[in-house]
């Protein structure tokens, strides 16, 4: 990984996770006949660098409300990244993986 994390770095990581745990990640928003439809479950990430960072948020129901189910504590880049890879580790040990 480089020195320098960006936005795309948070992105792939959080799209990483999401596919580790068997979540959708990005495009929530989905046309579905006439219309578009929030997709219940699916990840998204908030990156707001003003507020602290980077938020994985799940969408919680039709209308398109959000929670966090990992807080609402934003990180930097490489902060984010470093957090996640963790979770995932931890993920792959609960599932009996051992070559993590």
């Amino acid at each position: 990984m480089a020195d320098r994390y960006t936005k795309k770095d948070v992105e792939r990581c959080a799209k990483s996770l999401a596919s580790e745990m068997g979540h959708e990640f990005g495009n929530c928003y989905r046309k579905v006949g006439d219309g578009y439809k929030w997709q219940v479950g699916c990840w998204q990430v908030d990156n707001n660098p003003t507020y602290g960072g980077s938020v994985i948020q799940e969408i919680a129901g039709d209308s398109g409300g959000v929670r966090t189910p990992f807080g609402a504590m934003r990180r930097k880049p490489r902060e984010f990244c470093e957090t996640v890879q963790f979770a995932e580790k931890a993920v792959r040990l609960s599932k009996g993986e051992r070559d993590i």
